[in-house]
């Protein structure tokens, strides 16, 4: 085994990561294909490894509903199925379903949840929306189209 030059120094978790997302049908179902390559730090550096994986994930989306089932192979081999579940700006989900459901050996169990909150308009038309909300009042057009997202 080789010295680690620096001690007092540590990389961060590397990674290349290969992605595809197609849509199936009608805009509202798609289908996620990704593969994440972890890269080691070098032989005499101290640091993280990124975990290796791949994994398919069939989605239904819509405005106010989102619903995914990923299925993926952590280290290329350890099978794990998740879920998550979003309705408007909150999302629910898990990438261990199976240790909430079924009772066996368990290495470990997640749960996360997530808040997006989106900015209506882009924040340097303020003050056009200050007019707009003015005109709005006077019946006047829309001074806004330009910038909403």
């Amino acid at each position: 085994q080789g010295q680690v030059k620096k001690q007092d120094r540590i990389r961060l978790p590397t990674l290349g990561s290969i992605q595809f997302d197609y849509n199936v049908w009608a805009s509202r179902v798609y289908l996620n294909v990704s593969l994440i390559q972890g890269i080691p730090p070098g032989k005499k550096t101290f640091g993280l490894r990124h975990a290796n994986s791949f994994s398919i994930t069939p989605r239904y989306e819509s405005y106010w509903i989102d619903f995914a089932l990923p299925f993926s192979l952590y280290e290329y081999r350890y099978p794990q199925l998740g879920a998550s579940l979003r309705l408007g700006p909150i999302t629910v989900g898990t990438d261990k379903l199976l240790s909430w459901i079924n009772e066996s050996d368990l290495y470990g169990t997640d749960i996360y949840v997530y808040l997006k909150l989106p900015f209506r308009y882009n924040p340097k038309c303020k003050s056009r929306l200050k007019r707009a909300r003015s005109n709005k009042s006077r019946g006047n057009r829309n001074p806004m189209t330009r910038c909403t997202n």
